[in-house]
């Protein structure tokens, strides 16, 4: 598997993700309230991006992250914020699922939007540092069996565990 085929996956990804994010921005609408028609989508899009946070995250933060760091000790502290910024975003992510959980009404309907603004506004952020910082770099440095590993990490069925895998997003909403 050469790089510039785990490069084009990733950005594809990223591409993804922030069309999914772009959508549910556009799906909360202008407004405090949510509309009813629109719950189903929402719920969908929280589920799409908590999948993508789990296997692409999951990809970069158990492979990808930690060859590189090993192939450029020197980019460790480039590396290790973006780590923190996927662990900031599953929270996030976990917290807005909860919050869009609650019983409906007008203050739960304006915590999900300032929560979906957030988490837009730093995962904008962070894939644009992703991409500059890392994809390059790994796209140079790293050998053919660790860009193999991480395809296959990426695109294999994860089994869920900790709290950003927790489908809180799909329960408890019973508009």
């Amino acid at each position: 598997m050469d790089a510039e085929r785990l490069i084009h996956q990733m950005k594809r990804d990223h591409d993804r993700v922030l069309a999914e994010i772009t959508a549910l921005e556009k799906a909360l609408g202008a407004g405090a309230a949510i509309a009813a028609d629109s719950i189903p989508e929402v719920r969908a899009l929280l589920d799409l991006l908590q999948e993508q946070f789990r296997t692409h995250m999951m990809a970069e933060d158990e492979v990808l992250y930690p060859a590189l760091m090993r192939a450029l000790p020197a980019s460790t502290g480039s590396v290790e914020p973006l780590h923190d910024e996927h662990a900031e975003l599953r929270l996030m992510l976990e917290r807005l699922c909860a919050t869009f959980a609650e019983s409906p009404g007008r203050a739960r309907d304006e915590q999900v939007a300032v929560q979906v603004h957030d988490l837009a506004d730093l995962l904008r952020i962070h894939l644009r540092k992703e991409e500059s910082l890392v994809f390059g770099v790994a796209a140079r440095l790293l050998s053919a069996d660790v860009i193999e590993s991480v395809m296959t990490r990426m695109t294999t069925a994860v089994p869920p565990h900790g709290p950003a895998s927790d489908p809180t997003c799909t329960k408890g909403t019973s508009q």
